[in-house]
């Protein structure tokens, strides 16, 4: 995937929508790049990292997050909204 300076990340696109979404879509981002034969496997590395860190907090009911799952959801998109993301600089 190639960004351009001026491109938003996913994370940062989906602000204003559920936390149920904005995770999820992102999980499915990186499971797509993740599955994608074009990922380098440094790149694959810390997908799988990101991915198995998210796994154990979509559990039990996502239509209502407790505060403590919905904190640690939100550090989790902060931290991997730029994994496997590659700049352009003109």
């Amino acid at each position: 995937m190639t960004k351009k300076k001026s491109d938003q990340n996913s994370t940062d696109a989906t602000i204003g929508q559920s936390l149920k979404v904005r995770v999820e879509l992102r999980k499915a981002e990186l499971e797509r790049l993740l599955a994608s034969p074009a990922t380098s496997e440094r790149a694959r590395g810390e997908l799988a990292v990101a991915l198995g860190e998210v796994i154990g907090l979509l559990t039990g009911d996502l239509d209502h997050i407790p505060k403590v799952v919905g904190i640690e959801l939100n550090a989790w998109l902060e931290a991997n909204k730029h994994v496997d993301e590659h700049h352009e600089f003109s």
